[in-house]
């Protein structure tokens, strides 16, 4: 009894721990084949093994002329993969996430979104630092830091 009640607290009272966390430094911008960007901000934690991901921040969508045509928040609810690239110091690597747009207007739309850091990358991974989600697919600028807690 005594040890059914030890292992029932330990397994009631283990917060759940992102392993890495994950910040667009500044302003991250991608392009759509519309002429349209999309630029972001946020940040956030995943935890690859438990699917967990408590990523969020805002965006704003301008189009051609470089007017904004709408704005609002955007968060990640579910956690698809995590790719790493280690090195001695840094962490790069390739996260993918479904994420929920909700603009000011109350539209919401569900995307998939993907962060790439190129620290540590393989010289036989083609990959672009950046974000990018749903149409806006052309990294433009910005910078991705992982980090492991």
């Amino acid at each position: 009894m005594r040890a059914s009640l030890v292992l029932l607290s330990c397994l009631v009272s283990t917060p759940a721990r992102a392993d890495y966390q994950v910040n667009l430094a500044g302003t991250a911008t991608a392009l759509a084949p519309s002429g349209e960007t999309i630029q972001l901000t946020g940040g956030g934690s995943f935890d690859p093994d438990a699917q967990v991901v408590r990523i969020s921040g805002n965006f704003v969508v301008v189009g051609r002329d470089g007017a904004p045509v709408k704005r609002g928040t955007w968060r990640a609810h579910q956690l698809s993969r995590f790719s790493a690239w280690r090195g001695s110091h840094e962490l790069g690597g390739v996260l993918e996430v479904m994420a929920t747009l909700v603009s000011e207007s109350g539209a919401i739309d569900q995307q998939r979104m993907r962060f790439v850091c190129t620290s540590n990358k393989p010289p036989t991974v083609g990959e672009d630092e950046g974000v990018s989600i749903g149409t806006f697919v052309e990294h433009d600028s910005g910078m991705i830091v992982f980090r492991r807690n």
